[in-house]
């Protein structure tokens, strides 16, 4: 599947007007992109499996056909997925069944009201072996379940629902003492008094911080021209190179220890294979002139000062010693 930046439709409401409905919306990148609504007043349908959400399960059709046709959305923010990539791996049927299936069953409910629908993928639909960030014209080849039955999303996404928009998130950061992520998984061991940090060094991406991904992304939207964007930070930094940046930035590089390992040193807790590069290039964006997310480095700082704002809570007594 290739970039479409160019291709638009008839055009529908916007701001206040708009109904949305976010599947997935208690995750991550949910939050983010409810912010960013929120402030908009769009009538919104916050949808997840989780309970104290409506609850809607994508991998249900008729549950997903009623909700769509109750609600009648202008607009569908698709983000309900399973992203565990050993989870995925030890269990495929649940990968394909939320990625692909789930994808499926949205885009159909979505043509059929004449909703569009944004279905959000991830860098790992590609191998991992360019020696070069990867643009929206190359082509993927994912290397485990979980990329693969994502790109079965996109794929089925951009087959059933014209009025659609493909956009692929790197590594991503958010939700402050909430984030589950790389990011999230080196602060809490600082807060917990890690006097040594253990980061790979040849894995490489690009971080993708969800309050910059989701502000883009509305303004993507707005343009309705549809097609496939890589939606990402600028650079691509190692994991490594990511960990070093979080103890400069809290004043503890003399202090807390980085050491460097290859992936073997985390082959037991992690086993399931990782593209080597997962850095992708926003060209797509970058022609409409729409690229306004920040250098990885400038959001990584700017994420530390805002939602994990008190330095005190890394200077325990351990990792001072």
């Amino acid at each position: 599947m290739t970039s479409q930046p160019g291709r638009a439709a008839a055009s529908g409401r916007h701001g206040s007007q708009r109904r949305v409905m976010v599947t997935g919306a208690a995750g991550m990148l949910g939050s983010a992109v409810l912010a960013v609504l929120e402030k908009t007043g769009a009538q919104l349908v916050r949808t997840d499996i989780k309970p104290g959400w409506l609850k809607l399960d994508v991998r249900n059709r008729d549950d997903v056909n009623h909700v769509t046709g109750v609600f009648s959305p202008d607009l569908v923010i698709h983000l309900a997925a399973a992203t565990g990539l050993e989870v995925c791996e030890a269990d495929p049927q649940l990968s394909w069944s939320t990625n692909a299936a789930g994808a499926e069953n949205v885009a159909l409910a979505c043509a059929a009201v004449g909703a569009t629908l944004v279905y959000v993928s991830t860098a790992r639909v590609f191998d991992g072996t360019a020696d070069r960030p990867y643009t929206e014209s190359d082509a993927p080849n994912p290397v485990n379940e979980f990329g693969r039955s994502k790109l079965c999303g996109e794929e089925l996404v951009t087959a059933i629902c014209k009025r659609s928009f493909v956009v692929r998130a790197g590594w991503t950061m958010g939700e402050g003492q909430h984030d589950h992520t790389f990011v999230g998984a080196v602060l809490e061991q600082l807060r917990d008094g890690a006097d040594t940090i253990f980061a790979v060094g040849e894995q490489f991406g690009s971080p993708t911080y969800t309050a910059d991904f989701a502000r883009c992304l509305l303004r993507l939207v707005d343009t309705e021209r549809y097609g496939l964007y890589h939606m990402v930070s600028g650079g691509g930094p190692s994991r490594a190179e990511m960990a070093a940046q979080i103890l400069a930035e809290l004043d503890l590089a003399d202090r807390v220890r980085l050491v460097t390992v290859d992936t073997d040193h985390f082959a037991d807790r992690y086993p399931v294979a990782r593209p080597r590069s997962e850095v992708l290039a926003p060209a797509a964006l970058d022609d409409l002139g729409l690229n306004d997310m920040r250098p990885w480095d400038d959001a990584l700082s700017h994420y530390l000062q805002t939602e994990w704002s008190d330095p005190d809570q890394f200077l325990t007594p351990k990792a001072t010693r």
